[in-house]
């Protein structure tokens, strides 16, 4: 239910529509093992799949190098939020906010494969996936501007705000 809702929002939302000579839709590939809810004989699964019109293609169980790329990607999400956990000493309770955070930091970072020029300015994921929508400039700003996750915050008020409380 998560994962399709995943789809359907990413799909509906305005900064990821499609050129109009697309011939693909967003997810139209999904790569999995063959752990328990993906398997091919959990009918749910298929039946999600088919609904929302993606293609799943299963790693070779035999075989771990062919899941390697979506390991990869699974480290480098969990260094991530550890670091910002580490950085800002999170409780552990908020696991899920740092991964977010980490995830949404990657997106805003130029892949190593797709840096061809010396300053190493090129395409992020997010103005990728957007086609354009989402700017290389918009992508600095996030990253100028980005507050960690369990940054502490001192905000003032007027006293009037809190008259009657015991702040």
């Amino acid at each position: 239910a998560v994962l399709a809702k995943l789809i359907h929002d990413t799909r509906a939302a305005p900064r990821f529509t499609l050129p109009g000579d697309a011939d693909y839709e967003l997810f139209t590939v999904l790569r999995c093992d063959c752990a328990g809810e993906q398997r091919d004989d959990n009918t749910e699964w298929l039946e999600m799949l088919k609904r929302n019109r993606v293609l799943c293609e299963w790693n070779d169980p035999t075989d771990k190098r062919s899941n390697g790329f979506q390991e990869q990607a699974v480290k480098m999400i969990e260094l991530g939020a550890k670091a910002i956990m580490a950085q800002t000493a999170c409780p552990a309770s908020w696991w899920e906010y740092c991964c977010d955070q980490a995830a949404e930091i990657r997106d805003h970072i130029p892949l190593s494969l797709n840096v061809t020029s010396a300053d190493g300015d090129t395409i992020c994921p997010i103005e990728e996936l957007s086609h354009g929508r989402v700017s290389r400039r918009s992508c600095h700003r996030y990253l100028d501007h980005l507050v960690l996750v369990g940054t502490p915050c001192h905000v003032n008020q007027k006293p009037e705000a809190t008259k009657g409380s015991d702040n």
